[in-house]
């Protein structure tokens, strides 16, 4: 990155309320920050290297992901599906002052704090998944298609949120997915989830429903919805059964972005 558009970047996360200049005696810890240029070549992603400030916290707790063998079976059984994506998750989560303090750069002779959770930090995958769970949960006990009771006093946040009459949803960080027996259910949770990021002030990048006739009648599939690199017209195109499958089978299984090989 040129250092006009190192200029130009850093002058943005200061206009978005990312970034904010402090006087550099109120920084509890400095560290360094980059920025990778996404595909556009244009825009770029801050990350905040933070290995030096992670050394002083526990290590996290491992958060579990949806597996996706399971989750490849468990779509191909659904026939009405929510697919969704956060805009700029992680700078959607704010922090105190008292705490952004603890995420300091100096750039340019000028200190700066990080407003936002930052990418780069151990915790932050931790906090931005159990963000993205806990969204997925009310919105489901706001349908009425799961009890909050459930969810009390879990450790870790589920890998997957099941739901009344065999839907779930999934939430990979920023990435959403929501699957159902039947249209119903599907809009509910869908208006429901639409409500609570209104509530809470949580942008999406994109937040669309389909079905499975939806994808019969999709010419190109290019423009098949596609869900972390795993394409809709492949999963829910065959029965995909690995129930007798072996640990070392089901991790052959390999997703491409629109092609599954076994």
């Amino acid at each position: 990155m040129s250092a006009a558009k190192w200029k130009e970047h850093l002058r943005q996360l200061v206009h978005f309320k990312v970034l904010k200049r402090v006087a550099r005696s109120s920084v509890k810890c400095f560290a360094k920050y980059f920025a990778v240029l996404k595909s556009d070549g244009v825009t770029a992603r801050a990350i905040f290297n933070g290995r030096r400030i992670s050394t002083f916290y526990k290590t996290p707790p491992t958060t579990n992901l949806a597996d996706i063998p399971d989750l490849l079976r468990e779509i191909s059984q659904r026939n009405f599906f929510a697919i969704g994506d956060f805009r700029h998750y992680f700078h959607q989560h704010s922090l105190a002052t008292e705490v952004a303090e603890h995420f300091g750069l100096e750039l340019g002779g000028q200190a700066f704090i990080y407003m936002v959770l930052p990418m780069g930090w151990s915790w932050s995958p931790r906090l931005a998944q159990s963000g993205s769970t806990a969204l997925l949960i009310e919105a489901a006990c706001r349908a009425k298609l799961a009890d909050r009771k459930d969810f009390e006093g879990l450790e870790n946040p589920p890998s997957m949120v099941r739901m009344r009459d065999g839907g779930f949803a999934v939430v990979w960080y920023d990435n959403v997915l929501a699957a159902f027996n039947n249209a119903n259910d599907r809009d509910s949770f869908y208006d429901k989830m639409t409500a609570v990021c209104e509530e809470v002030n949580v942008q999406w990048k994109d937040w669309k429903k389909f079905s499975r006739k939806d994808m019969a009648e999709t010419k190109n599939a290019e423009d098949l919805p596609c869900f972390v690199g795993l394409s809709f017209g492949d999963a829910v195109g065959k029965r995909c059964r690995d129930d007798d499958l072996s640990t070392s089978e089901r991790s052959k299984i390999k997703v491409g972005a629109n092609v599954i090989v076994r």
